[in-house]
């Protein structure tokens, strides 16, 4: 190569980098223009399906989610007449599976739901009665999910 060639091709390429730099310049100032910017949103937002999700006691800080099935035997054991240390004894796994998976932000279920566990966990049902006695005296709020 001749050393008066060398000076030629680095400038080629030097104008070639900022003519790329300019047309990238150029373009991204474009996509930030007022032209760039059209929204591409129906006009009418107020038909949009906006998504829903089940009740979360952890952003809300007020209720606790409990399923179905483990709702349904609470809701048998808060109702007026019913044989508490019968039903827990009966439905004692049951209610231990579904409380186990319960997280709330509010201390008072939380707190709730670990003396219940612990009471079944040590067979002490009187313990239980009293934490359901509390719960039917609305304590304690659950919702189902």
């Amino acid at each position: 190569m001749h050393p008066h060639t060398t000076p030629t091709a680095t400038g080629a390429a030097r104008r070639v980098l900022l003519g790329l730099t300019a047309i990238g310049l150029a373009v991204s100032m474009a996509a930030c223009g007022p032209s760039g910017s059209a929204s591409t949103l129906p006009g009418d937002l107020s038909t949009m399906a906006i998504p829903t999700f089940p009740p979360d006691d952890l952003a809300s800080g007020t209720a606790a989610c409990i399923d179905t099935a483990t709702m349904a035997i609470i809701d048998q054991l808060r109702a007026p007449g019913a044989d508490v240390p019968t039903l827990l004894a009966a439905n004692k796994d049951k209610l231990t599976s579904g409380l186990a998976d319960l997280e709330s932000s509010d201390p008072a279920v939380t707190e709730w739901r670990d003396k219940l566990l612990q009471a079944l966990s040590d067979g002490d049902m009187t313990t239980a009665a009293g934490q359901i006695a509390a719960l039917a005296a609305n304590q304690v709020q659950l919702t189902p999910c």
